[in-house]
This record gives structure tokens, C-alpha cells and sequence, in this order.
């Protein structure tokens, strides 16, 4: 808010201060003009006095009239103000004035002794007394141009200050507004980090709640709403470990119990019965397995909120994978296709590990023996992208909607044992988890061929 505020008055005070220099300008121009007007009047009546003087004084010769005596010391009178002025413009306004004074005496003794060649005297005195006014006119124009060249020069510093002031003004203005918006903007950002971090199941989030209130309302929110799924996650582990308990127990009696009886320890069995005996035992290891695996889904819910982004090599990551599932290759004599298009890249290592599991040794499991396997890795587009191909039925047109549906187990091939129906599901939440997705590419017919893919970027 004081950031807002700033930006506000600044401009404001500096644009008053600009107004108040303008009108300090104008004023002092106003004024110069009235005093250029003032000293050019001034000017004219002592040029006009002079004339009246020098006619005054001659017709006072003439004809001795005390009158035209009168009339020359009038003149000097009204002359008196207008030089007082127009030597105030001078450099020496007192050596102006005591000139014309003196001028003045010699003027009252030309015309008081009237002695000598009095006409050509008086010619020579008013030459001298019109030069002297030559004078004192170009001094008072020389003072007027200095003072205009005054003003405009002021007039220029002002209008370069003026712009100055606009752009420090405009640049402090957009400074504040981005430091403003950046201020603003932090708790934004911070906000959208911890949703998403939400969002990809990490809880027990540090909100923070700071800006503006709505922000801090909405954190508040947020910071309930973390705190509510904690606490649902929670009861719903607790769920999952208790129940679990509770079918083990019965579980494994039944399973003893049918253990007894297919080995024939209680009596004999019919071939009928032993089947049915035979059908029970699988169908307790089914739900055994159905146990364990509702129970891995719960602990790999609790890993899936953890993304360690990394950079790692994919091409070393493929490699040991298939050699760790060397002897069921080999128990299939399966021929690998492996086409290293990538090799180091970022990803959550241990997470790309897990879904290469999971569709490596479903393909192993559904494939021929003596069939091919193909692993093929390549980068386009800021993704990578692992294709795992297999020769064996591939996916029913039935199953392919539900294929990463939890503990969904479809037909099972010849000679293998059901599995627990999660993984593809944890496979691709993983894979979601990473910005990417696990997609069913394959035609309905031919062998399965799923295709990874992942976001490459350095940080997540």
C-alpha cells in the first residue's frame, strides 16, 4: 500500500513542482516585459525633453523671454524620472546621473553668461547632450536583449529540467509499478508452487499466507483443505493395515486347512473332491495376493507424493533392468531389440525404474517362446519416449479400457500365475506423476505395444 501510495505522489509533487517553476517563469516574464515597456517610454520622453530643451533654450537667446527659461528647466524636470530609470539599467547608474547633472550646470551657465559665440556654443552643447542620449539608449537596449537572452535561456533550463523531470517522474513510476507487481506477484507464484505441489500428493505443505487478504483467505483454505487429505490419507492407511490384518488371520486357516486336506491327512479324497480342494487353495492364494498387493498400492501412494528429479542416464537404467530379468528371458529364449536413441536425460529415475519393471515383465510373461521383445528410446518435441513392443496376443478390444484400472487382472496367459491387477495402474500414476502418461498404442490382434512418455526439462 505505501508502495501504491509513492507511486502516486511522486509524480504528483514533481509535476507541482514544475507548475510552481513555470509560474515563477511566466511571473518573472511578465515583469521583464513590463520593464522593457517602462525603459523604452523612458527613453522616448528624455529624446523628446532634449528636443524641447534645445527649442526652449534657443528662443530663450533670441528673444530673452524668462518663459523659455521656464521651459528648459520643465524639460530638465520631467526628463529627471526617466533618467533615474534608465540609469538604474546601467552598469553606473550614479555616474549617469551625476553626467546629466552636470550637463544640466553647464546648460544654466551657457545661458545665464551668454558670452562668446553663444549659438554655436549651445549647437555644439545639445550635440554633445544627443550623443550622451545615444549613449544611455544603446546601454538601455543593450540591458533589454541581455534580459530577454535571459529569460529565453531560462525558459530553455526550465523546459530541460521540465523533461528530465517527466522521465525521472515516468521511470521512478514504472520502477515502483514493477516492484509493485513483483511484490504482488511473489505470493502468486508461491501459491500456484504449493496447489501443484498438492496436486502431485505431497502434504503437510509450509502456506504462508501473506499479500493481499484474498490471498491470505485462499491459503488459509488451502492450508485446511492440506490438512483435511492428511488427516483422510492417514485414516485410510490405517484402513487398509487393519483390514489387511483382520483377512490374514482367517486367511491362513483356511489356507492350512485346505492344505491338510489335499495332502490327504484327514483321509482320503476322491479325485472330485481334490479338484475342488485344488480350486479352494488357488483361490485363497488369489486373495493372499489381493492383500499384499492393496497393501503395496498403499505404500507406493506414500512414494508417489515424493518426485526426485534428477538427471540420470536412461540408456544404463534399460540395460540393468533387462539384465536383472535375465533368467526369464532366458527361460523363453526371447531375442531383445534394444535401440538406444537416449541416453542421458531427467526424469525421476527411481519412478522410469519401476514402469520399466512393470512393462518389461508383462511383455516377458505374455510373450512366445522363442519370440522378440523390442525397447526403443528417442527425444522429439521436449519428450522422451520408451516404446516396449512384445509378439504375443496383445490386448483385447474388451480389456483395453480397463488395462490400468486397479487390481483389473485380464486373461492370463498358459502357464502363468494371475498377478495383483496394480501394476499398470501404479505404473502410469507414476508416470502421470512426472507430467507424462503410459498409452496402449497397439492394434486390437497384434502384439501389445505400450509407449512412455515423459516432459525433458532440467528442473521440475
Amino acid at each position: 500500500m505505501a508502495c501504491l501510495l509513492l507511486a502516486v505522489l511522486l509524480p504528483s509533487l514533481a509535476l507541482l513542482q514544475l507548475w510552481h517553476q513555470f509560474d515563477s517563469v511566466v511571473h518573472d516574464s511578465v515583469s521583464a516585459q513590463q520593464q522593457t515597456a517602462k525603459l523604452t517610454n523612458a527613453v522616448r520622453l528624455v529624446s523628446e525633453q532634449a528636443t524641447v530643451m534645445e527649442r526652449s533654450a534657443r528662443q530663450f537667446v533670441v528673444l530673452d523671454d524668462a518663459s523659455f527659461r521656464q521651459g528648459v528647466d520643465a524639460a530638465w524636470n520631467l526628463s529627471e524620472p526617466a533618467l533615474q530609470q534608465l540609469a538604474a539599467a546601467s552598469p553606473t547608474p550614479a555616474v549617469v546621473l551625476a553626467q546629466y547633472r552636470q550637463r544640466r550646470r553647464e546648460l544654466n551657465q551657457l545661458l545665464d553668461q551668454r558670452e562668446g559665440d553663444l549659438p554655436l556654443r549651445m549647437t555644439l552643447f545639445f550635440d554633445q547632450l544627443a550623443r550622451d542620449n545615444d549613449r544611455l539608449g544603446a546601454v538601455v537596449k543593450g540591458h533589454i536583449v541581455q534580459r530577454e537572452q535571459q529569460m529565453r535561456e531560462r525558459f530553455a533550463e526550465q523546459r530541460r529540467a521540465a523533461g528530465l523531470m517527466v522521465v525521472a517522474s515516468a521511470g521512478l513510476a514504472l520502477l515502483l509499478a514493477l516492484l509493485i507487481g513483483h511484490r504482488l506477484a511473489q505470493p502468486v507464484v508461491r501459491l500456484r508452487r504449493r496447489i501443484q505441489q498438492l496436486g502431485d500428493g505431497q502434504r503437510g505443505l509450509d502456506w504462508k499466507p501473506e499479500g493481499p487478504a484474498d490471498l491470505r483467505e485462499l491459503a488459509h483454505s488451502l492450508q485446511e483443505l492440506d490438512t483435511r487429505l492428511t488427516e483422510l490419507e492417514n485414516d485410510k492407511s490405517r484402513f487398509f493395515r487393519h483390514v489387511s490384518h483382520e483377512l490374514k488371520t482367517p486367511l491362513a486357516a483356511l489356507n492350512e486347512g485346505a492344505a491338510l486336506l489335499s495332502e490327504q491327512i484327514l483321509g482320503p479324497l476322491n479325485p472330485a473332491q481334490q479338484e475342488v480342494i485344488g480350486i479352494v487353495r488357488d483361490n485363497v492364494q488369489l486373495l493372499r495376493q489381493r492383500i499384499d498387493a492393496l497393501l503395496r498400492q498403499d505404500a507406493e501412494q506414500l512414494r508417489i507424493k515424493r518426485l526426485d528429479w534428477q538427471r540420470f542416464n536412461l540408456q544404463g537404467l534399460l540395460d540393468a533392468h533387462i539384465e536383472q530379468n535375465r533368467l526369464l528371458i532366458n527361460g523363453k529364449q526371447l531375442t531383445i531389440d534394444l535401440c538406444h536413441g537416449v541416453g542421458w536425460t531427467h526424469g525421476d529415475a527411481d519412478k522410469v525404474g519401476t514402469i520399466v519393471d512393470n512393462l518389461l515383465i508383462n511383455a516377458i510373461r505374455f510373450s512366445p517362446n522363442g519370440g522378440a521383445l523390442r525397447l526403443e528410446t528417442s527425444k522429439e518435441q521436449g519428450r522422451v519416449t520408451l516404446t516396449v513392443a512384445d509378439q504375443g496376443p496383445g490386448v483385447a478390444e474388451t480389456d483395453r479400457e480397463r488395462i490400468f484400472e486397479p487390481f483389473y487382472c485380464g486373461p492370463v496367459p498358459a502357464g502363468e500365475v494371475p498377478g495383483s491387477g496394480i501394476g499398470l495402474s501404479m505404473a502410469q500414476g507414476f508416470a502421470q506423476q512426472m507430467g507424462g502418461n503410459i498409452e496402449l498404442i497397439s492394434r486390437t490382434g497384434e502384439g501389445a505395444r505400450f509407449r512412455l512418455w515423459w516432459p525433458d526439462r532440467a528442473a521440475r
